[in-house]
């Protein structure tokens, strides 16, 4: 493990420390608390906080939901359904990220064709692009194949005679999903979870092109102060501050989905 340490303390431990000694050196270089207080006491830096766990929290909601059914038939489906859903769900990866963001700029526009759409079908015209929820269909398309790959990967490790022993005993599919295959799907959810939310809350091109100014996130926040406003121990400050929500998100989803029973468990 010795090359991978070294790489983490790197690229990674070298670089946060250089932060955290930046986010507390005042002008004339002493030590100041400063930045954090100017970060955590203003209520535009608070709401941005709010905006980018809403976006990250939603985006994982959304290609959990969207990615399960797309798992399912690729783990359980025949071999041009898995080809074909496969091809569908990754060949995105080939493009960039950018290009897939004006292509999510044009078709949420407000004369786009999600608009269009939804006026077909009754119902009154939303305002997609500049929105939080404009960014979370971006991102949720961007990174539903992380998702569906964690979550295929356990589907296909569960075996389809255990759903059908407890069909055969009368358990209806409602709960042969919750106390059944939700239970031996928990590494794959958590797997997928942990992966696209860490994504989603860090992202920055798609939330700066589909977002702009008027729906800033963490990272074009940081970006702006960095590069624009030149504060940089506000910039770091507010670096470490989503390194630390990140980190402890993670690690209390992480343990809630490991407290959750195994399938033997809930089958007793």
């Amino acid at each position: 493990m010795g090359p991978q340490v070294l790489l983490l303390v790197a690229f990674f431990v070298v670089p946060v420390l250089f932060i955290a000694e930046a986010s507390v050196r005042s002008k004339t270089g002493g030590l100041t608390a400063a930045n954090y207080a100017a970060f955590l006491f203003d209520s535009y830096d608070r709401a941005v906080v709010a905006r980018t766990l809403g976006v990250a929290l939603g985006t994982t909601f959304l290609t959990l939901v969207l990615g399960y059914p797309i798992a399912r038939a690729i783990a359980r489906g025949s071999a041009f359904t898995r080809w074909f859903l496969s091809g569908a769900v990754f060949f995105p990866l080939l493009t960039s990220s950018v290009v897939r963001s004006f292509g999510w700029l044009v078709l949420l526009a407000d004369n786009g064709l999600m608009n269009d759409a939804l006026g077909f079908v009754g119902i009154p015209h939303v305002r997609l692009i500049f929105t939080s929820m404009g960014i979370v269909v971006a991102l949720a398309q961007v990174l539903l194949p992380f998702m569906v790959l964690s979550l295929a990967n356990a589907l296909a490790n569960i075996d389809p005679a255990v759903e059908e022993a407890a069909a055969t005993l009368g358990s209806s599919p409602l709960r042969r999903f919750v106390r059944v295959t939700l239970p031996m799907l928990a590494p794959g959810i958590l797997a997928g979870s942990l992966l696209v939310f860490a994504i989603a809350i860090s992202s920055f091109v798609t939330p700066a092109l589909i977002g702009g100014p008027r729906a800033e996130v963490m990272a074009t926040l940081i970006y702006t102060s960095a590069t624009q406003v030149g504060n940089i121990g506000l910039a770091s400050a507010a670096s470490l501050i989503l390194l630390v929500i990140t980190m402890g998100l993670v690690t209390l989803y992480y343990r809630i989905v490991l407290s959750t029973p195994t399938a033997a468990e809930a089958a007793r």
